[in-house]
């Protein structure tokens, strides 16, 4: 046993390595207001990055990028739960026909899809932010769905029988069962979801028509031009930072056992 702890802290340590490595000229970039070759450190330290991240207006874009996250991780996991909950407990050809058809954004590339919608949308007149979001919903939701079906599958609703037998109300069954052992793949739906806005640039750029500026556009508008490196290095830790926080907060807060202890 002793052994084998000692590999996986050894096996965790490398992998550790391994992503933390790449991440070290990143944050030196950000305290670097200048970095020429050959050096192999910043020849002159200083907070340019950071000013010139406040005085960009990234705060809004940050701000902006957090809320449109929300807003698909809002309404795309549930309805991916619906259609995963009724999917798994369904077995006619037609349910399967409707799970293809949930699964064609993974299938279309997103460039191909903005450019057929984005016509329709001027002309229905929708506001584009409006119609950035439910892009991005229909993005989110095959990825979200798959996740809450293969949930809905291994769940087994005798168990909330089991807990009623065992003196749990209706409601205490569905609070102590299901409700608990959802909560992880509910969580990992919604991190995937938040992931999907967050990240994204293709459709924010084409659908949004340059209304809704993202701290994904304002990085790549940083990285086509020289001179930027400290601010846009710092909007890339950023950028992996708060996903990383998100799901540490979910490691922490999610149920550790899904067994008999949930009846409890």
């Amino acid at each position: 046993m002793r052994r084998g702890r000692s590999q996986k802290g050894l096996l965790a340590s490398s992998l550790g390595f391994f992503f933390l490595l790449p991440m070290i000229p990143i944050v030196l970039w950000i305290f670097a207001n200048h970095w020429s070759y050959p050096g192999r450190l910043p020849q002159n330290w200083g907070l340019r990055g950071i000013t010139q991240f406040r005085n960009e207006g990234s705060i809004a874009a940050l701000a902006k990028s957090i809320f449109l996250a929300s807003m698909v991780a809002v309404f795309a996991v549930p309805l991916s739960s619906l259609a995963a909950a009724s999917l798994a407990r369904s077995k006619s050809r037609m349910a399967r026909l409707v799970e293809m058809l949930l699964f064609w954004p993974v299938v279309v590339p997103p460039f191909a899809l903005v450019m057929g919608l984005s016509p329709w949308v001027i002309r229905l007149g929708v506001p584009s932010q409006l119609a950035v979001v439910i892009t991005l919903v229909v993005l989110a939701l095959p990825y979200s769905m798959f996740i809450m079906r293969s949930a809905y599958v291994r769940y087994d609703p005798l168990w909330e029988d089991e807990a009623r037998l065992l003196g749990a109300t209706r409601f205490g069954a569905q609070r102590r069962v299901r409700i608990r052992i959802m909560t992880r793949p509910f969580l990992t739906a919604t991190a995937i979801a938040f992931l999907i806005g967050w990240t994204d640039y293709i459709v924010t750029l084409v659908i949004g028509g340059g209304q809704l500026i993202t701290l994904p556009m304002l990085a790549a508008s940083e990285a086509s031009a020289p001179g930027n490196d400290s601010v846009l290095a710092l909007m890339s830790i950023i950028s992996m930072a708060l996903p990383l926080l998100g799901m540490a907060l979910i490691r922490r807060n999610e149920p550790t056992s899904t067994n008999g202890a949930v009846f409890r």
